[in-house]
């Protein structure tokens, strides 16, 4: 999943980008921050059509600026298909002053504004458990791909 641009001052509109495998369909989930560890309620949902068999999705979609207001969003991008559900993440910031230092994103899991030994540690004590914070692409347990979002993010 790709977003056109991050940061966005307000009133812009975002476009989003992706891609999966053939035969799935796509739903993109806009949460804001605050909802991160509670109830999600959505600012934005958004359905593609089911892609032929034989074809990959390649997906986009618009979100105008009326939706977003100044802070910190999570978007959800889960794709569906026959024989999986797979959800991928990213963090958007909207409005002056709202930096990825500031925000709380999902894998930071101390919310010290840091992805280091300490997430990675929080995450290793629910390794192979599910309902816990640290399952942080929501697959339904803490794994290797939940590891991976990590690394990715990794601060030192």
């Amino acid at each position: 999943m790709a977003i056109q641009k991050n940061p966005l001052t307000i009133g812009e509109s975002v476009r989003v980008s992706g891609e999966s495998l053939p035969g799935s369909s796509i739903e993109l989930e806009v949460l804001p921050q605050e909802s991160f560890d509670t109830d999600l309620t959505e600012v934005f949902v958004a359905t593609t059509t089911q892609a032929p068999l034989d074809a990959p999705v390649t997906w986009s979609i618009t979100i105008p600026s009326s939706q977003l207001a100044k802070g910190s969003y999570r978007f959800r991008a889960r794709t569906s298909s026959s024989d999986a559900v797979r959800s991928t993440y990213t963090t958007l910031f909207v409005g002056e002053g709202v930096v990825a230092g500031e925000s709380s994103l999902r894998v930071d899991l101390n919310r010290d504004g840091k992805m280091n030994l300490v997430d990675f540690s929080i995450m290793l004590s629910g390794w192979g458990k599910r309902g816990v914070d640290a399952d942080v692409n929501d697959d339904g347990m803490v794994n290797l791909a939940d590891v991976s979002i990590l690394l990715f993010n990794w601060t030192g």
